[in-house]
């Protein structure tokens, strides 16, 4: 009896190699875009953009990986059968994480800019409407994300696309209720 990691010992190494080679390079680019990033921010004078460039350091990391994975995926089939299961979840999932970190991040900058303004009343109600934005676009990540990788389960598919369903419509909802406050917040 054979096992299936001995039928073919020589792609399974080409596809090992090809895989670290596309890894390697995805996390060099990254290094290179957040040393650049990084550069940029140290220069400027708000830390708001700092704080965003730490935040998605991380994420973006991680999404670079998968990308890399991905283009590995399609010239190997080997990675393929193994990346196909595992890219229904991590893929909505990178997705979701970047997407929180953004709002974290932008939240954050937002808080920094406040704190500039001299009048107290002003600030307190302002960080106020930031915070429920926040909030709500966090809930709407977290419900667009799980919807995402339910859709990746066939049992429970039909679970996926009724959150989906859903969330459009609470973010239909969402976005009639927070206008005033958007346009204030934009003002």
């Amino acid at each position: 009896m054979t096992w299936p990691w001995e039928l073919d010992l020589k792609a399974l190494t080409y596809a090992g190699i090809a895989l670290g080679i596309a890894v390697a390079v995805a996390l060099t680019i990254h290094l290179a875009l957040f040393a650049l990033l990084t550069g940029i921010t140290n220069h400027s004078q708000s830390k708001g953009d700092d704080e965003v460039v730490r935040r998605m350091r991380n994420p973006v990391r991680a999404l670079m990986v998968a990308i890399a994975v991905s283009f590995v995926a399609e010239a190997q089939p080997i990675v393929a059968s193994a990346w196909q299961q595992v890219a229904r979840f991590v893929a909505p999932a990178l997705l979701g994480w970047t997407a929180y970190a953004l709002v974290q991040a932008l939240t954050t900058a937002m808080y920094l800019r406040t704190e500039a303004t001299a009048d107290d009343m002003a600030v307190r109600s302002r960080r106020t409407r930031v915070s429920i934005l926040s909030r709500v676009a966090t809930a709407i990540i977290l419900f667009v994300t799980v919807s995402l990788m339910l859709l990746g389960i066939p049992g429970v598919r039909s679970v996926g696309v009724t959150l989906m369903a859903s969330a459009g419509l609470m973010g239909l909802a969402v976005g009639a209720a927070a206008q005033p406050a958007l346009r204030s917040l934009i003002a």
